[in-house]
């Protein structure tokens, strides 16, 4: 079927002069599987960032790319130093590529969405923070209660496009949601500064611009202009940096420097006080979201509607107002 369609497109090309290049030659001899592969590579222009998006080894990427070049007879990629850059052919394998990527995605999510059962496989996507405690617990409460859905968390940073397939549902610290999703805002998000009493008293006098940071994923630019002028002044003073916030939640914990962190995540540990009230440029709202053409299927809808429930009811830990269990928040200062 998608031999058939992968030629139908090229044939729409040539008719429109779009394609002039070698592709032609070897269109025959690929499928969705080998331009899969192209696609992967050459979004990443890397075998290991092919290997990675994939869930393969670099070595089963070079093998198959090479073989799908042995068997079509073109050349879609140029090996050099600063990584695979795609030829004429390339780009033309890309445009395809892309466009088929496309229609297998939009129909799957319309299949998908005429489900009406409340069983099969959902694929939620959060920060680690959330991933690592509240999302299993929220998880597990479902699942309990709906037992012929299974749930696949995956941490995530970055915002995974959940028009391709890489989730269904997604929670997301956002003040506005991509216009292709669906969702509800369950509750504000806050965060603020954190150290160690071992590190504040240690610093006491130095400026906060002189003072060591530990910096989690992309948060390095929550911390300018409030702290530092750039995201290069902030690396000057960084002795930790971790895409794991819970890794530098614990370095700073035991006293390499402070960090900037969801307030959640942080205000249940008793190792760690505030040191700057709640950041009003960093406000945010926890989202549940889901692509808008899956918002009718039952599954979806019942497992967002219990991640609102749970986290909304949890709203006062996500604005930084009390620790777990309701006790107040002292703020610590010099």
């Amino acid at each position: 079927m998608w031999k058939r369609r992968i030629a139908e497109l090229h044939r729409a090309d040539l008719i429109m002069g779009r394609s002039k290049t070698t592709f032609a030659h070897g269109i025959r001899g690929l499928d969705w599987s080998d331009l899969h592969l192209i696609l992967a590579i050459c979004r990443s222009e890397s075998l290991s960032g092919a290997a990675r998006t994939l869930g393969i080894n670099h070595s089963t990427v070079s093998r198959k790319i090479n073989a799908i070049e042995d068997k079509t007879g073109v050349r879609f990629f140029d090996r050099l130093p600063q990584g695979y850059l795609m030829t004429k052919a390339g780009h033309a394998a890309h445009e395809h590529a892309q466009r088929i990527e496309k229609e297998v995605d939009d129909l799957s999510r319309k299949i998908l969405a005429q489900d009406a059962t409340l069983s099969g496989p959902i694929r939620l996507t959060c920060s680690e923070g959330l991933a690592v405690e509240l999302a299993p617990k929220l998880v597990a409460e479902f699942c309990k209660e709906h037992p012929d859905v299974s749930v696949h968390i995956e941490p995530q940073h970055t915002t995974l496009d959940l028009s391709k397939k890489a989730a269904e549902v997604a929670v997301r610290y956002a003040k506005n949601p991509a216009e292709s999703a669906f969702g509800r805002k369950a509750c504000a998000f806050r965060a603020t500064l954190y150290s160690s009493r071992a590190y504040i008293n240690k610093t006491r006098g130095i400026s906060m611009a002189d003072q060591n940071w530990c910096v989690a994923a992309d948060t390095a630019n929550w911390l300018v202009p409030l702290i530092f002028p750039s995201t290069e002044a902030v690396a000057q003073r960084t002795v930790m940096s971790s895409g794991s916030p819970l890794g530098v939640i614990n370095a700073v914990a035991s006293g390499q420097g402070n960090m900037v962190m969801a307030c959640n995540l942080v205000d249940a540990d008793l190792r760690l006080v505030r040191i700057s009230e709640n950041l009003e440029h960093l406000n945010m709202d926890v989202w549940i979201l889901t692509h808008n053409d899956l918002r009718q299927t039952a599954r979806i809808r019942a497992l967002m509607t219990h991640l609102y429930d749970g986290i909304s009811a949890r709203r006062a830990e996500f604005m930084g107002k009390v620790r777990a269990g309701g006790v107040e928040i002292l703020l610590e200062r010099d």
